[in-house]
């Protein structure tokens, strides 16, 4: 059996490779994220995507790799594009707070605060002790105008994450700005 699944991954990567014209060695190594680590050290992001992008049609039900492949696009400032990686990361692991933190980060970069928040706030009902989707419903809640909701999750997240500078400083901005609509 384990000759058959043998000859079976090597007609695979031969056929992608004749198709593609990749060196067989590229294709391999595109099963290890490890290899894209190496491509990110040495600053070789256009090619690190082009290596996850044919892992994720390679491994279509792998959600790690749509993980990966959205942080490196949002990393590169193509937040469109790492959102459409992060969908898909959910759609695979409806469960994974993270994937929906991800995903709402992107549109908070692209100033949709009010999706970002949705996103977020699934975050949390997934995991709710989640420092960082506190802080991110935090921020997207300021950018909506809803300052006692940031300070109450920036408040909950420094209890959760004491030692955090960021949302230590985002709690002690919102109250500040709070205090000024009184």
């Amino acid at each position: 059996m384990g000759l058959l699944a043998l000859a079976l991954v090597a007609g695979t990567i031969q056929s992608v490779r004749v198709k593609r014209r990749l060196p067989a060695i590229d294709i391999l190594a595109n099963g290890s994220l490890d290899y894209v680590d190496v491509l990110m050290a040495h600053k070789e992001y256009d090619r690190a995507i082009r290596q996850l992008q044919l892992l994720s049609r390679l491994l279509p039900h792998e959600p790690e790799t749509y993980e990966y492949l959205g942080t490196v696009l949002g990393k590169r400032g193509r937040p469109e594009e790492a959102q459409a990686q992060f969908r898909e990361l959910v759609r695979l692991r409806p469960d994974y707070a993270a994937g929906y933190n991800f995903l709402g980060s992107t549109y908070f970069e692209t100033e949709e605060f009010g999706t970002a928040a949705a996103l977020f706030e699934q975050a949390l009902k997934l995991k709710p002790d989640f420092p960082q989707a506190l802080n991110n419903l935090g921020m997207a809640s300021a950018h909506l105008g809803k300052l006692d909701v940031a300070v109450n999750c920036f408040a909950r997240a420094v209890e959760l994450s004491p030692n955090n500078d960021e949302v230590r400083t985002n709690l002690e901005w919102a109250r500040q700005q709070l205090g000024g609509r009184r």
